[in-house]
C-alpha cells in the first residue's frame, strides 16, 4: 500500500472517526482544559484519585460477549496505568436481552478481573434490555507527584511504542490484536505496570495507552493538547510481521505510547524490557502539529493537529 493511501485509511478508520467531534459533543460540562486525559482527576491530599469508565462497542459485544466483557475490564485498567497509577475497584453496568446473553458477558469481566487481581465490587443489570451492552468503570490512585499525563510532551521528546507482539488477530473481532487473553494474570500484571514504573522514575514527560483508533490516531490524541507534531518511522515500529495496514489500526491488546527526553531513551527501553514488552524509538515530538509518517524517505501527514486536532479537546 502506498503511503499516501496508508495515511487515508488511517483517517478514514471508524475508530479515529468516531473521536472526532468529542469537543463540541462535551462542551457542556465545561471540563478542564489541556486535552483528552485517560482518566479524570480527583485532587485527594498527596493521592491522585483516578476515575476512568468505558462502553464496549454493540458489534462486539453481540460478536463476541466474553471477549467483550474482558475488553472492558483490559481498556479501564490501561486507562489508570497509563497515568501512572493503580487500579483499585471495578463495577460495571450489564445490559441483556434477558436471554442469557449476560453470562458470558460477565463470565470475561470475571476472567479479567481475577487475572488482574482487580475486584468488580458492585455493578447493576439491566435484565430486560432491547440491547446486549457492557459498560465499566474503574477508580485508581496513583502519587500526586507522580501522575503521568497525556498531553505534557515536549519538542525534542523522543517517542517510544511499548508493545506486546506474541497474539493474533482475534476471528470475532478483526481489530483486535489479542495478546492477553491466553496470559497468565502475573505476566498481565507486569506488563500493565510499565508506566507506573516511568512515574515513580521520572523517566516519562508523557503517555497514553494505544486504544481504539490504532497507533497513529492515539498518538495524535497525545499530540493536540499543545499542538504538536512528531515524525514517525514506520520502519522503527515493533511489528509482528504483518502490514502497516492493519497493524497501525489494530488494538494492540497491551501497547502503550511514551514520551521522554533524549537521554532518558535507553531508560526507558529497558524498562520495557523489564516488563515483557517490544519496545522501540519510533519517532520524535516536534512543533509543527503535524503528526507525519515516514517510510523508505517518504513523508505524508496522517494529521494536521493545527486545524482543530482530532478530538477538539485540545
Amino acid at each position: 500500500m502506498e503511503l499516501e493511501e496508508l495515511c487515508r485509511k488511517i483517517g478514514e478508520y471508524q475508530g479515529v472517526a468516531r473521536k472526532r467531534g468529542l469537543g463540541a459533543a462535551l462542551a457542556p460540562l465545561a471540563l478542564p482544559p489541556g486535552g483528552p486525559e485517560d482518566a479524570g482527576v480527583v485532587e485527594h491530599g498527596d493521592e491522585a484519585l483516578l476515575l476512568a469508565a468505558d462502553g464496549i462497542m454493540p458489534e462486539l459485544v453481540e460478536a463476541d460477549p466474553w471477549w467483550a466483557g474482558f475488553c472492558g475490564v483490559l481498556v479501564n485498567l490501561h486507562d489508570i496505568a497509563a497515568m501512572g497509577g493503580e487500579a483499585l475497584a471495578l463495577v460495571d453496568v450489564v445490559s441483556t436481552r434477558g436471554q442469557g446473553g449476560h453470562v458470558e458477558l460477565i463470565r470475561g469481566l470475571r476472567d479479567a478481573a481475577e487475572r488482574f487481581g482487580v475486584p468488580v465490587v458492585s455493578g447493576h443489570l439491566h435484565p430486560d434490555a432491547p440491547y446486549e451492552a457492557v459498560d465499566v468503570m474503574v477508580l485508581g490512585r496513583a502519587p500526586a507527584a507522580h501522575l503521568v499525563r497525556s498531553g505534557t510532551a515536549r519538542p525534542g521528546d523522543v517517542l517510544i511504542y511499548a508493545v506486546d507482539l506474541d497474539g493474533q488477530r482475534r476471528p470475532t473481532s478483526p481489530w483486535s490484536w489479542d495478546s492477553v487473553s491466553r496470559r497468565p494474570g502475573d505476566v498481565l500484571r507486569c506488563q500493565l505496570g510499565f508506566v507506573p514504573h516511568l512515574a515513580r522514575e521520572g523517566m516519562a514527560t508523557a503517555a497514553k495507552d494505544v486504544s481504539n483508533p490504532g497507533l497513529v490516531g492515539t498518538l495524535a490524541m497525545m499530540l493536540e493538547a499543545r499542538r504538536l507534531g512528531a515524525v514517525v518511522r514506520l520502519e522503527d515500529v515493533p511489528n509482528p510481521n504483518i502490514p502497516y495496514y492493519p497493524w497501525l489500526l489494530l488494538y494492540p491488546g497491551m501497547g502503550f505510547l511514551a514520551a521522554c527526553a533524549p537521554e532518558r531513551r535507553d531508560d526507558v527501553l529497558g524498562v520495557a524490557r523489564e516488563h515483557l514488552l517490544s519496545a522501540r524509538v519510533i519517532g520524535d515530538v516536534n512543533p509543527t502539529g503535524r503528526l507525519e509518517l515516514e517510510l523508505r524517505g517518504q513523508r505524508c501527514c496522517a494529521f494536521d493537529l493545527r486545524q482543530g486536532g482530532l478530538t477538539g479537546l485540545g
